[in-house]
């Protein structure tokens, strides 16, 4: 399989299992995104390429190259970015501070989407519907990012045998 092909497969999985799971997902911004991070224009769910390298998911290659004996891994992120509360541009600044109550809201949600994309990608790698069985399949974590300006987001990394 290829590596595009792969990061197709990857999104197509990701969504079908997040979705089973109850996850509501942002409609139409769901993409294989360009570089390492996602844009940060709004929310959307999207697969980036991180690093393709030589070597097994938790071991990189260190041997004498051989051509034709290539091992090779992939590693990408799977971002779920949410909008969040923030600062307005007008008026006082009490009335521009988002409320705690919209803060902790805005909190669980980052933490229950951690959590949904973790079990998702146990899910998609017990199923083996990524790569097949016996192929290198690292869950590398799931970490917030932001907030920034008005958004957030939960980013799950993972490695897997090509």
């Amino acid at each position: 399989m290829s590596v595009l092909e792969l990061g197709r497969k990857t999104l197509t999985l990701f969504e079908a299992q997040l979705e089973a799971q109850g996850v509501e997902l942002p409609k139409d911004r769901r993409y294989i995104g360009p570089g390492v991070l996602p844009a940060w224009d709004g929310e959307q769910l999207t697969v980036n390429l991180q690093q393709l390298t030589q070597g097994r998911p938790g071991a990189p290659f260190v041997g004498t190259y051989i051509s034709g004996a290539e091992t090779l891994q992939a590693q990408f992120a799977v971002s779920l970015v949410r909008v969040v509360p923030a600062l307005e541009a007008e008026g006082q600044l009490e009335a521009m501070i988002p409320e705690a109550g919209e803060l902790s809201a805005s909190g669980e949600q980052t933490i229950t989407d951690a959590e949904a994309l973790m079990d998702a990608a146990v899910a998609i790698h017990a199923a083996n519907t990524l790569v097949e069985q016996g192929k290198g399949f690292a869950i590398d974590g799931v970490s917030p990012m932001g907030p920034e300006g008005a958004l957030a987001c939960n980013r799950l990394l993972f490695t897997v045998s090509l």
